[in-house]
């Protein structure tokens, strides 16, 4: 399956087709380490080393941290790997930090999700950071699943259970449901959530099952929080000139080649807890150098959630309504056209029935039974007439496939429109409205006809009834 095909791929949901572009794919599963289902173009196939890095996502994350802290943990403390060539393509991994924050917004403001209730496995010093900053520094991935047996997730230091409570505001992208069976942990359920999420910490007792866990070096777990994301710390922002200087001015200093080799410098001193005069001074400017990745970073998210949140994002978000109107509107005008044929044809079958009876009646033959008969077969008629009025069922028939007929011209206008800007997109979203509010009428108009038609049916009954007596 190509990678491309893999961005188009159309959900359960049916809303996901044309969201998520192939890069923000690609950078999904890269950071769910899933590099084998990569596949790139013949014009990228100098990326092919980077994207075969595996446990790039330790990387991704320990980059965000403002200490020196998260090296020592990760690459000392649990003597972890981190590969030192995906530096070597710094360019792309920075494009990697933006395509997951822009597929994260995508799926937030795009997509209607649900509140969510998800655990994770952590290390005390991921604890720690969010206890001081009030907010989580990098990205985190949690499953729906609750953790019930040891795992290889588990292998940390100083082992901290998170439950994260988000409701359906909180920026996150459910992984699984995006990448559908190219997912590697399908049986996770993994959701991700963006970094710079402002939260709360709450204590929480550890279970008799959690308690037997252990992490490395066999140490019992520190503690058990439960995360309560508030809002993101990211402000939409407009891409203006200055910003886009800025950008450029911080990209060029995290892509400068003698601050790329001191990192790699800094990894393998702290992997090694090498530590003297000089190598404190490379720490240093290691240290700057992540604070210019992290500012460079947040400006991105600023303007990837303008953008998103601004003309593209209702733009789609358009489109997505209105091919759900149109949905809904076929569903009903399918519904009603099925009435309408079942009253016609058994109307035409009686009325067909019922001359027949007549018809014998006229030769006389057993003429007071098939009189009765005919009778009956012409009463059914008239019942049945009688419930397509009341419940104006040609009527409704006739509306709903006005109302799909509109919907559906304004999908097509919009596809070949030549034009696609706010004022214009505006325009077709007030159309949209209009003519919702016109279905809205129209079905409050046939109520009232409906109750109408049933006093009149009772008045005749009445007057009928009085006429016998």
């Amino acid at each position: 399956m190509s990678l491309e095909r893999i961005g188009r791929k159309k959900a359960d949901t049916g809303t996901y087709r044309d969201i998520f572009s192939a890069k923000e794919i690609r950078s999904l599963l890269y950071y769910q380490n899933a590099g084998k289902n990569i596949v790139l173009s013949d014009n990228e196939k100098h990326l092919e080393k980077f994207y075969s890095i595996e446990n790039a996502y330790e990387v991704i994350n320990m980059l965000m941290f403002d200490d020196i802290g998260s090296e020592q943990v990760r690459l000392s403390a649990e003597g972890r790997w981190m590969d030192p060539d995906i530096l070597n393509n710094m360019n792309e991994l920075l494009d990697v930090y933006c395509n997951l924050y822009s597929a994260i917004c995508k799926y937030t403001y795009l997509i209607k999700k649900r509140a969510v209730y998800t655990y994770r496995d952590d290390r005390r010093y991921t604890y720690l950071h969010m206890k001081t900053h009030k907010f989580n520094e990098s990205f985190l991935s949690a499953t729906l699943n609750e953790k019930k047996q040891m795992n290889l997730f588990q292998e940390k230091e100083d082992l901290t259970f998170f439950e994260f409570k988000v409701d359906q505001s909180i920026e996150y992208l459910d992984i699984n449901e995006v990448l559908g069976e190219m997912s590697k942990y399908p049986d996770e359920r993994e959701i991700l959530f963006p970094p710079f999420m402002n939260l709360e910490l709450k204590r929480m007792e550890l279970t008799p099952d959690e308690k037997t866990m252990r992490g490395i070096r066999n140490k019992s777990p520190y503690g058990k929080y439960l995360v309560v994301f508030k809002d993101s710390k990211i402000s939409p922002t407009v891409l203006t000139e200055k910003i886009r200087d800025e950008l450029t001015e911080l990209r060029k200093m995290i892509l400068d080649p003698s601050s790329i080799e001191d990192a790699k410098a800094v990894w393998e001193q702290v992997r090694g807890n090498n530590y003297n005069v000089k190598n404190i001074d490379n720490i240093k400017y290691y240290l700057e150098w992540k604070k210019n990745l992290q500012l460079y970073i947040r400006k991105c998210y600023s303007v990837i959630k303008w953008e998103i949140m601004n003309f593209k994002g209702r733009e789609c978000m358009f489109r997505n309504e209105l091919k759900d109107q149109i949905s809904n509107a076929n569903k009903k005008r399918k519904m009603y056209e099925k009435g309408v044929q079942w009253i016609f044809g058994t109307e035409i079958f009686f009325g067909v029935l019922a001359g027949i009876f007549l018809a014998f009646n006229a030769i006389e033959y057993h003429p007071e039974r098939f009189k009765i008969m005919a009778i009956c077969a012409l009463g059914i008629v008239a019942f049945q007439e009688g419930i397509s009025k009341v419940f104006s069922l040609t009527d409704k028939l006739h509306q709903r496939t006005s109302i799909f007929l509109q919907y559906d011209e304004l999908r097509m206008k919009w596809e070949f429109e030549q034009v696609k800007d706010p004022e214009r997109l505006n325009k077709y979203i007030q159309r949209m409205l209009d003519i919702s509010i016109l279905d809205n009428e129209l079905c409050k108009q046939y109520t009232e006809n409906r109750i109408n038609n049933m006093h009149k049916w009772e008045k005749n009954m009445e007057e009928k009834s009085e006429w016998k007596k």
